[in-house]
């Protein structure tokens, strides 16, 4: 990958909904260029181009982040029973406080109550602390984006 690739990643995050022409000319290339190198970085894997959902158009209004403790040998299936729950939206194996931390989104407190107990009695889970987001900024994936990844150009 090298500053062209860079550039344009910087330009989709943006705004994906760009054509070619115009990321050509923000570019100084041609749009055949662009769109070589955004089929590239497709099958490559870099990058994936998505829609992704404004939750609170959908009435999905509050959030949580959930630390667990977990048997070491049950890291693994219970993050994948979090992950099969519609609420969750990310989740990962830790190192520190928590084994697994993951992000939840509820349309009401009741949701999340529910939730809660749930994944409190997962096979595995000896603790678990919910911590309530009174309010959220972010990207679509959790973690940062590849802006900060890939650095000031």
């Amino acid at each position: 990958m090298d500053n062209f690739d860079k550039k344009l990643i910087k330009l989709l995050e943006q705004d994906s909904r760009r054509t070619s022409n115009e990321l050509a000319k923000l570019l100084n290339s041609s749009s055949s260029t662009v769109r070589r190198r955004i089929r590239k970085l497709i099958e490559s894997d870099i990058i994936t181009i998505g829609a992704y959902v404004n939750p609170e158009k959908l009435g999905i209004v509050s959030a949580a982040v959930v630390g667990l403790n977990v048997a070491a040998d049950k890291i693994s299936s219970v993050m994948k029973l979090l992950f099969e729950k519609n609420e969750v939206t990310w989740a990962a194996n830790t190192m520190g406080r928590f084994d697994i931390i993951c992000v939840a989104r509820f349309s009401d407190n009741s949701q999340m109550t529910k939730f809660l107990q749930t994944i409190s009695k997962l096979d595995g889970v000896t603790r678990s602390e919910g911590f309530y987001c009174l309010e959220t900024l972010g990207r679509p994936q959790f973690g940062g984006s590849t802006i900060d990844i890939l650095g000031n150009l």
